[in-house]
This record gives structure tokens, sequence and C-alpha cells, in this order.
């Protein structure tokens, strides 16, 4: 989950301040404090805290990256405290490190001890926790009070639904995404998370400009293929990833030509 080595080895000065439930509960509505979600998307999607920024990251390693660009974009700007959580505080750990290594000392980095499991343990549904906590183990979901509030929603129907099905994942890059019952029976396991949206064929019928977009990344990838950057036995790999990527959005093209040409006759 962290993807960290097992021979490093950090001080508790080197960390974010630890918070306990109930310091980071006071600490959330603080006007100059932002709270960062440092999980990744399809955690966030079933349950998060009111009001927390999602990184929108599809793994830890991406991080850092993220928060040098969320610095840059002035996010931190006139914040004093960066709040941040995690399921069980072991990502916070190094998120926090990193988080104070590229601010700088121009905010105080905190972290919630304990993470979502012991903030959930202590204030249940009457927190600022909305939802429920995803884990990584057989539960999947933290066992949680009844009529605990939906907060996820299907990507397709967009509906209430924060149920995660091991099998649902974007056909593309195996991400786990949200998708209910009905639309999982209806789309017979063929759907693709926000990233790759552009590889179903079912949305350039609904809008023709995707359609457009498309023949439009199809020439990019054409001329990248064919740029001297990718040449040599030493880009092979690299050229292949280009082709593969090229070959998904021809058939897509090709799928849809012939749903438009069946439509017509």
């Amino acid at each position: 989950i962290v993807g960290n080595s097992k021979d490093v080895h950090y001080s508790t000065n080197e960390t974010g301040v630890h918070l306990s439930p109930e310091e980071f509960h006071k600490k959330c509505n603080d006007e100059d404090a932002i709270l960062i979600d440092v999980r990744n998307s399809y955690e966030y999607a079933i349950g998060h805290f009111d009001g927390a920024v999602n990184p929108n990251t599809r793994c830890f390693s991406r991080f850092s990256e993220w928060i040098k660009e969320a610095r840059e974009s002035g996010m931190f700007k006139n914040k004093e405290k960066v709040l941040m959580y995690c399921t069980g505080g072991i990502r916070c750990e190094k998120a926090s490190i990193e988080m104070k290594k590229q601010l700088q000392n121009e905010a105080t980095v905190y972290q919630l001890k304990g993470g979502i499991h012991r903030y959930l343990e202590e204030y249940g549904a009457k927190g600022s926790f909305k939802g429920k906590n995803f884990v990584f183990d057989k539960r999947i979901i933290q066992p949680h009070e009844p009529g605990t509030e939906v907060v996820g929603k299907c990507c397709l129907c967009h509906a209430p639904y924060d149920l995660v099905v091991d099998t649902r994942r974007c056909k593309k890059c195996r991400l786990l995404i949200l998708v209910c019952d009905s639309c999982d029976e209806e789309r017979n396991q063929q759907y693709w998370c926000k990233d790759h949206v552009y590889l179903d064929p079912s949305i350039y019928k609904a809008d023709p400009r995707r359609m457009q977009n498309l023949i439009e990344k199809i020439g990019e990838l054409e001329n990248k293929l064919e740029s001297p950057s990718l040449r040599g036995r030493r880009n092979r790999s690299k050229r292949l990833i280009v082709q593969k990527n090229l070959d998904e959005m021809r058939n897509v093209q090709k799928i849809t030509m012939a749903n438009e040409k069946l439509v017509a006759t």
C-alpha cells in the first residue's frame, strides 16, 4: 500500500504532528486548515471526511507528484495547517514527511493517529467522516453503523451506490470502480474508469464531439509513433505501449462507425 522500502527508518520528528481523533475532529473546521485525503480515488469514492480534498491518485506512489502540483497551483496558500488522514495511519507516516519536505515550513502538517479506523471507533456516524471506510482485507469495508450515509455513486448511472465488488474493474487498467448491479448486468463487465472512458464505444453515440476528440488523439499517437524519439532498440517498449494505445483507439472508432451503420440501416 505504502510502496516503501523495508530498510527505510524515520523518527517522529520527521513526520507530521500526530493528533488523536478528538484533536483531529476539533481542527477539521478551522478556517486556516486544509484537509487532505492521502488515499486513492476508489477509497475516497465510498467515504471521506466532509470537505476533504481528493488528490485523485490511482496509487500512493503518485502522491508526492500531486503535492508538487497542488503547491504550484496555490492550493496551500494562506493555510497554516495541513490535516492529513488515511485508512489506519500508516500511509500518513510517509506522506506527512513528503508534505513537510515540499511545503518547507509554509504550514504545520498534522496527521490523524490511527487513521479513519480509529476515528470511526470514536465517533461513528456522528463525526465528520461521511460514508464508509475502505479496508485492505477480506471485509473490504470496515464494519459500520446501520443507516450510514451512502456517498458513493455508480460511475455509469450515477445512482447512490457504495458496494465495492472485486470483479468490477476498469477493462483497461483494472482499477476498482463503483458499478451498480443493474449497470453491471446491462454492461456484462464492459466498463472503464474515468481516465479510460474514451475506450467505451457507447459514449460517442450520445456526444458526437467525443468522436472528433478521439480522431485527434489517434492522429497524435500516429505522429508520436513516427517520431525520432521512439526509434531504436532502447525505445522499443515505449513504442509498443504507444502502438497498443493506438490500436485500442482505432478499434473503438471501428466499433462506433459499425454501430452507426447498423442504426442507419
